[in-house]
């Protein structure tokens, strides 16, 4: 969990308003922001899949990425709607106070990357 670890050193940024609550011109600045984002992709995958559940389709086996991982986590019943929702909420609100960074994919094997680095 290197984020914690950084936003740790960071002082989170206060909580950004609900999309809803901010003018129509910046609604679609805020929903690329990870602040808002995450616990909306939570909010929308958690219902998505409890109406299936609702209409008797019920998984096997669950598997996500990143905050596809809280959901299925839930799901599964490892902690509560509750806790979930709570550590979406932190773990955005910290991601959001990074500064700003970039992802590379490096098709190497490990032993010839870390001789670089």
């Amino acid at each position: 969990m290197h984020w914690l670890l950084a936003a740790r050193r960071n002082r989170p940024q206060p909580p950004l308003p609900p999309p809803h609550l901010l003018p129509l011109e910046e609604q679609s600045v805020a929903v690329n922001q990870t602040g808002i984002a995450q616990p909306a992709i939570f909010s929308a995958s958690y219902a998505l899949a409890k109406r299936l559940e609702h209409l008797g389709i019920k998984p096997q086996r669950m598997v996500g990425h990143s905050v596809g991982e809280f959901v299925a986590a839930c799901l599964a019943g490892v902690f509560s709607l509750e806790d979930a929702l709570r550590l979406i909420s932190f773990r955005a609100s910290h991601m959001q106070s990074l500064p700003a960074g970039t992802m590379v994919a490096v098709r190497i094997k490990e032993e010839q990357l870390l001789p670089k680095l």
